[in-house]
Parts: structure tokens; sequence; C-alpha cells
């Protein structure tokens, strides 16, 4: 006969001989032999039990990064449509943080490139005259469906005549 604890808390184990039990919050279960009884509970980004035997584990829906990488080698033209996708369900974060712009050869006088959703301004990216790096702005979080939600990049109507060798990174995080 066994004389197993009163009242035993969920997830307790208690050793009998050579034999572990774990309980479960209503029943003692034999663990593996030679066993301390093993995880009876995950917590963190994988949950899963409380208990013994086989659990269901859940994955945590954490902000997985998102990154659109646009380049560009020659100078623009005109009013230059650069990129055209349809992104993931994504979010990009309001003041661009992680998003970037460089530039091989620098341009003449100040240059923007627009990011629009479904053709609507939503950031930008600024180079200074003479300079090889982008000042990134968005004035608030913006989303995308991941079906429907066109994301483009527009080069300036008048285009710069030596700002060539773009490297654009747009950061948001997975819906």
């Amino acid at each position: 006969m066994i004389d197993f604890p009163a009242s035993p808390t969920n997830g307790q184990s208690f050793t009998s001989g050579t034999t572990t039990w774990i309980f479960d919050g209503t029943k003692w279960t034999a663990a593996s032999a030679g066993g301390t009884g093993g995880i009876t509970q995950l917590v963190g980004d994988v949950t899963a039990g409380p208990g013994s035997g086989t659990q269901m584990a859940t994955l945590a829906n954490s902000a997985r990064p998102v990154n659109f990488i646009f380049t560009a080698e020659q100078a623009m033209t005109n009013a230059e449509e650069l990129a055209r996708v349809i992104p993931p369900a994504c979010t990009f974060p309001s003041g661009g943080a992680g998003s970037s712009g460089t530039a091989g050869t620098a341009a003449t006088a100040s240059t923007t490139l627009t990011a629009k959703k479904n053709g609507t301004a939503f950031a930008t990216f600024v180079w200074a005259a003479a300079g090889t790096g982008a000042t990134v702005t968005l004035a608030s979080a913006t989303s995308f469906n991941g079906t429907s939600d066109v994301l483009s990049l527009d080069g300036p109507a008048t285009a710069d005549a030596t700002l060539a060798k773009l490297g654009i990174n747009l950061a948001g995080t997975r819906a």
C-alpha cells in the first residue's frame, strides 16, 4: 500500500520505493522508472500543462519581425514606382523604428521616396543634398491585412539625377 500525501497540489511529486508519482490535479500518475516526473508545466513562449502525460503545447503569439528590403541600382526616373508588393499581415510602427535607407551614390538635392498603403502615403525616406543616409518618418502605425493591401515605394515627381545604389529596409512585425 502506498501512503500518498493528503491534500496534494497540482504538479506535486511523491516517491515511494523506486517509483515517482506526479499529481495532475485529480489523480496520481507513475512517472517513468528512475525519473523525477519530468516537466509538469511549460510557461513562457510555449505553454503546456499543468499535468503529466501528453499535453497540448501552445506557441505564444509574439511579434515576429518582418522586413521589406528594396534596392535600386540605377538613378531613378521621374515619378517611378520602385516596388509594389502584397505583404503578409503586418504592422509598421509609428516612428519607423528599425527602418533605414542608404545610398551608394549621394543625391544632388534633397530627395524623398514615399512608402504607400493602397496609394496613400504612410512613410517617407528622405536623403539630404549630398547625403547617403535617409531619415525615416512614419507618423503612425500602419497595418496591412496580408491579402489585398498593397505596399508600394514611389520616387519623387522629379527624380534626382545622381541618387543611386539605394538600399531601403522597412521594418515591422507580423500580425
